[in-house]
C-alpha cells in the first residue's frame, strides 16, 4: 500500500510540471481606479504602459472618464475579470504601451477587450483605437446604427491622433449587428506582414477555445506600429469598456475565472486517476492470488 501512495505523489508531480502555463501578457488594464472621474493625467493601473491617461473631447481639450463596477462576461466559462471599468463620455482616452505591439513588424498579436453599450450609438464610433505610425489607425468596436437595440460592430480605418472622432474613414469587412446593451467579448488577431496585415475580428466567441471561428478577416489594410490603445466613445448612449488584454494567442487574452481548470488539467487529473485506480487494483489482485496460492494452514485437530 506504501508503493501506491509514492506513485499516486510521484503521478501528482508529473501533472504539475505538466500543467499548461500561460505567457504573461504584454498589455493588461483591468481598470484598477477608485470609482468615480478619472481625469486627463491620472496615473497607471495597467501592465505595459508607459504613460498616463490622455484624455480628449472632440476639441482636443483635456477631458474626463468615469469608472463604473466591472464587467463580466460568460460563454461555454466564466472569463477572468477583475476591478472596475471604464465608462466613456464623448472623448478619447489614450496611453502608450511599453513597446509597439510589432516591433520587428512581423509575427502574431491578440488584443481582447469586454464592451457594453447602453443603447443604439449609430454611425458613432465607439470602441478600441489601436492608434499606428500610419495616418489611418485600426479601429474596432460599434460603427452602425441597425435598430434600436442593435448595433453593428465591426472593423474599420480612424484617422490617428489623441482626439477623440466623431466618424471612421472607412469600413473593413462587414459588421455583425449585435445587442447595444449586452456586455460583448471581442477579440482581434493580428498578422504581422511586410505590407498589409491580416486582420481577423472575433464576436463573443467561446472562453478558452482552442480554435475560435473568426466572424471577419481582412488583409487590405496596413496597421503600422501600433504604440497607443484607446477608447472612443460618444456622450450618449454611454459606452463601458473593461478588461484590455494583448498577448501572443487566443489563450492568453481570454482567461478562465477562478477555480475552472483548462481542459488539458482536466486530461491530466483523469489520466492520474485512472492510473491510480489501475496500480490499486492490481495491488488488490496480486494479494488474492497470493493467498489462494498460498492457503494459510489449517488448525490441527487433536
Amino acid at each position: 500500500m506504501h508503493r501506491f501512495f509514492t506513485s499516486l505523489a510521484l503521478l501528482f508531480i508529473v501533472f504539475l510540471i505538466a500543467s499548461p502555463t500561460k505567457a504573461a501578457l504584454e498589455v493588461y488594464e483591468p481598470f484598477k481606479y477608485p470609482l468615480g472621474t478619472l481625469n486627463d493625467g491620472d496615473g497607471l493601473s495597467s501592465t505595459g504602459t508607459t504613460s498616463n491617461w490622455v484624455i480628449k473631447d472632440d476639441g482636443n481639450n483635456p477631458s474626463n472618464s468615469t469608472i463604473v463596477a466591472g464587467l463580466s462576461y460568460t460563454n461555454g466559462v466564466p472569463l477572468a475579470v477583475s476591478d472596475n471599468a471604464l465608462q466613456r463620455v464623448s472623448n478619447l482616452a489614450t496611453r502608450a504601451m511599453e513597446a509597439p505591439i510589432n516591433q520587428l513588424n512581423t509575427g502574431t498579436k491578440w488584443i481582447s477587450f469586454l464592451i457594453q453599450n447602453g443603447g443604439d450609438t449609430g454611425s458613432v464610433p465607439c470602441g478600441v483605437v489601436l492608434n499606428g505610425t500610419n495616418s489611418d489607425s485600426l479601429f474596432v468596436g460599434f460603427r452602425t446604427g441597425f435598430s434600436p437595440t442593435l448595433t453593428g460592430l465591426g472593423l474599420a480605418t480612424i484617422v490617428t491622433g489623441t482626439q477623440a472622432r466623431t466618424g471612421t474613414t472607412g469600413d473593413l469587412g462587414p459588421a455583425s449587428n449585435i445587442d447595444n446593451t449586452t456586455t460583448h467579448f471581442i477579440a482581434v488577431k493580428i498578422d504581422f506582414a511586410a505590407g498589409a496585415d491580416t486582420v481577423s475580428l472575433y464576436v463573443d466567441p467561446v472562453i478558452g477555445d482552442p480554435s475560435p471561428v473568426a466572424f471577419t478577416t481582412v488583409n487590405t489594410f496596413d496597421t503600422g506600429s501600433i504604440f497607443y490603445l484607446g477608447f472612443n466613445g460618444s456622450s450618449q448612449p454611454l459606452t463601458t469598456f473593461d478588461e484590455l488584454r494583448v498577448g501572443d494567442s487566443y489563450a492568453d487574452v481570454s482567461p478562465r475565472g477562478t477555480g475552472i481548470p483548462e481542459p488539458g488539467s482536466i486530461s491530466i487529473v483523469t489520466g492520474i486517476l485512472i492510473a491510480a485506480g489501475a496500480r490499486q487494483r492490481a495491488h488488490r489482485q496480486n494479494a488474492a492470488d497470493q493467498t489462494s496460492r498460498y492457503p494459510a494452514a489449517s488448525p490441527r485437530v487433536r
